[in-house]
């Protein structure tokens, strides 16, 4: 694929939003451009101030943030886990025009993917079976799919052994999961509430 930048991990900081804002934009540009470029989630935690910093937030507050602002590259504006002072710089940002939200339907949110690239997405990440997730196609009839509270990356989706599954990255880590990514099961009852909450950025 080529469209996607390596697992990051946000540490003792709330800022999921802000991990699957960039992850896609990152990925709409290199399907733009051809070039896989790591953008600042520094940034959106110091400088969109709609949004909580660590204690949380929403992709769509951070796109918006980013439509009239632009995105630094991550080199320029490491990631530090705190909140901190914006220490935004106009000289060389990445711009998005806009953003669009996908319909809370199975069928909907793999179109998105198929023609759309990466999906920034909110799925329940409170129970521990999903914490502790070692690999394999997930699922646990204890989690809840409501309320939704975590940001991921939705890169794609598939079929294993006659199951259906989303593939995600999160942010917390490359050691967690399968090289820092999930495969949630796809089970047409909105699982984890994988499509809920489902937008995607357009450069």
């Amino acid at each position: 694929l080529g469209k996607v930048t390596s697992v990051k991990n946000q540490g003792q900081c709330g800022s999921c939003w802000s991990f699957s804002a960039a992850g896609a934009i990152e990925s709409a540009y290199a399907i733009k451009t051809g070039e896989l470029v790591n953008f600042s989630e520094q940034q959106l935690v110091d400088c969109s101030t709609e949004n909580h910093g660590c204690n949380g937030g929403l992709p769509e507050i951070a796109f918006l943030y980013v439509i009239n602002n632009g995105i630094m590259k991550l080199k320029d504006y490491p990631y530090t886990a705190k909140q901190g002072t914006c220490q935004y710089s106009p000289e060389d940002v990445v711009r998005i025009s806009s953003f669009k939200c996908v319909k809370n339907n199975e069928e909907s949110v793999m179109e998105s993917v198929a023609n759309n690239g990466p999906n920034s997405i909110g799925i329940n990440a409170a129970s521990r079976s999903f914490q502790f997730y070692g690999g394999g196609i997930y699922f646990d009839p204890w989690a809840s799919s409501y309320p939704l509270d975590h940001a991921v990356l939705l890169v794609g989706y598939g079929y294993k052994n006659t199951e259906n599954y989303w593939h995600v990255k999160n942010s917390w880590g490359p050691w967690w999961g399968e090289q820092g990514y999930i495969n949630i099961k796809r089970d047409g009852k909105n699982f984890l509430g994988v499509t809920s909450n489902v937008c995607y950025p357009i450069i």
